[in-house]
């Protein structure tokens, strides 16, 4: 698994979490209403840990909770009114590619957004991210249902758009310098 599927993973399992807990307290709906205390008023820190919890999918509350450490997160990365459609990982580098045609290049070790650049698409559905440096290149290739766009790693400038003789119909597998995919015809294409 790649941690980008894990972090998914994780936040899939976070999400059944709150679920059960919001049914566990709708199960006591029943109950004769407690008393609550009258609340104090919320310290600055207070209130800087409650904004943390609602800005972010796992906020500082929630990991003491289960003891885990956040070691960093991202504020929203889609375009307004767009949403995720593909995510990539590489060795020190997270992908991310939404519904409009931006693609966001993200730091692993911290989380900071290197570049963001458009692919001038979003009429179809991104399918995949994929950084493949060789020896003369370092281009990420974002994989469509119509034709691959590259752009260089580096910058997030935009290098070429090829379009795809046969449309894919499925993920392409990273083989080597190559991305391998099968069509809707029942080909094999090897794409360099």
């Amino acid at each position: 698994m790649t941690p980008i599927q894990t972090s998914i993973g994780r936040c899939r399992t976070f999400a059944g979490l709150a679920l059960v807990a919001a049914t566990a307290a709708l199960s006591g709906a029943g109950e004769a209403p407690q008393q609550a205390a009258p609340a104090a008023p919320a310290s600055k820190e207070g209130r800087a840990a409650d904004a943390l919890e609602a800005r972010y999918i796992i906020g500082p509350q929630i990991a003491d909770e289960y003891g885990l450490r956040v070691a960093w997160q991202s504020d929203a990365l889609a375009t307004k009114d767009a949403h995720a459609q593909a995510l990539g990982a590489s060795a020190d580098s997270c992908w991310f590619g939404d519904s409009a045609g931006s693609v966001v290049r993200l730091r692993r070790d911290n989380g900071e957004t290197v570049w963001r650049s458009s692919t001038f698409q979003g009429i179809e559905r991104m399918m995949a991210i994929e950084h493949l440096p060789t020896g003369r290149t370092d281009n990420v290739y974002v994989f469509t249902e119509l034709n691959s766009v590259t752009l260089d790693a580096a910058t997030g400038g935009l290098v070429r758009v090829s379009d795809f003789a046969h449309l894919p119909s499925r993920l392409p597998a990273v083989f080597g310098p190559s991305l391998v995919y099968g069509t809707r015809t029942g080909l094999c294409c090897w794409f360099q």
